[in-house]
């Protein structure tokens, strides 16, 4: 009896422990730091480089998770979130992503990490100055047809006049022997 009620001792002090252990894993995800870097300018239509690095509380990188970098638009009076692109943070929590910027001014940066089953989500956002740089947009005059070279455009140019050319030779050579013929007929009804 004093066996059975030990082993009944061990195992309610066993299943306390346990169930003194249950509400540490039940406190939900890890909370999560994200720092973003990025220069204060850049010159728009130039590579411009973005750094978001995702950390734990104890300052411990947090590799493999997703971080979504954006920034807030109004077109037309309408707010919204435009998506810049994504990036996997490294071994040491980096996640980086290369961006091209199209227009000048001041824009708001976020990056964002949504969270996952044992991290809690984070984000951050800084401004960027976007300078006026190189043209983006270059047009060009001429015809431009796909597969088809100077050359080609010049033969067939060359087909195309001389057609014309010799049509136009034709109705000459029309024109003359109709002269003629008109002339003969004159000549026979006024002899």
């Amino acid at each position: 009896m004093k066996t059975l009620i030990a082993i009944a001792l061990l195992l309610l002090l066993g299943l306390s422990g346990t169930l003194l252990a249950v509400p540490a894993l039940a406190e939900g995800p890890a909370a999560t730091n994200l720092d973003l870097t990025a220069s204060p300018e850049a010159a728009v239509g130039q590579q411009f480089t973005l750094q978001a690095r995702v950390t734990d509380d104890a300052q411990a990188p947090v590799p493999g998770v997703q971080v979504v970098f954006t920034s807030a638009l109004t077109f037309l009076n309408t707010d919204s979130e435009v998506e810049f692109g994504r990036a996997t943070t490294n071994a040491q929590g980096i996640a980086t992503l290369s961006y091209i910027p199209r227009t000048e001014g001041t824009v708001p940066v976020s990056a964002t990490f949504a969270g996952s089953a044992r991290y809690a989500g984070s984000n951050a956002t800084s401004e960027v100055l976007f300078k006026d740089g190189p043209q983006q947009f270059h047009q060009e005059i001429g015809l431009k047809v796909p597969g088809v070279g100077v050359w080609m455009l010049v033969l067939l140019m060359a087909g195309v006049w001389g057609t014309f050319l010799w049509a136009l030779r034709q109705v000459r050579t029309i024109f003359q022997d109709g002269q003629k013929v008109a002339a003969s007929e004159w000549g026979r009804h006024h002899v």
